[in-house]
């Protein structure tokens, strides 16, 4: 009969549009499931830039740090050199005053020319 051949072609049709559906619904199911999969990706690419960017930020410290010490280092040592001139400079003029002092006490003994000239500057 017609309404029966008209209720079969509409249970076709219906089990048609069902299965198209179903494929579409897969086929969003798999986009998302990229889209996902390109989120971790960024997500992973940005944590590995943050990575990098830290660890050039760690070793550029490292290398002030380094450099830093250096600084220190040579600051002390020219610290420590120019008290040890100051004290070289103090001995030197406690030399000179003796030598004057010996050369004021016997002035009948001419002084050599090297104690003369050390005794005048």
């Amino acid at each position: 009969s017609a309404v029966e051949a008209v209720e079969k072609d509409s249970q076709l049709r219906v089990r048609y549009l069902e299965g198209e559906l179903q494929t579409l619904r897969n086929e969003l199911n798999r986009a998302e499931a990229r889209v996902e999969g390109m989120e971790r990706s960024e997500h992973a690419a940005m944590r590995s830039v943050e990575d990098v960017r830290s660890e050039k930020e760690r070793e550029a410290l490292q290398r002030l740090n380094g450099k830093q010490l250096k600084l220190q280092r040579s600051d002390a040592i020219i610290t420590k050199l120019m008290d040890e001139n100051t004290e070289l400079k103090a001995l030197v003029e406690v030399l000179r005053q003796d030598m004057r002092d010996m050369a004021a006490r016997a002035p009948s003994v001419p002084a050599s020319p090297e104690v003369a000239r050390a005794a005048v500057t």
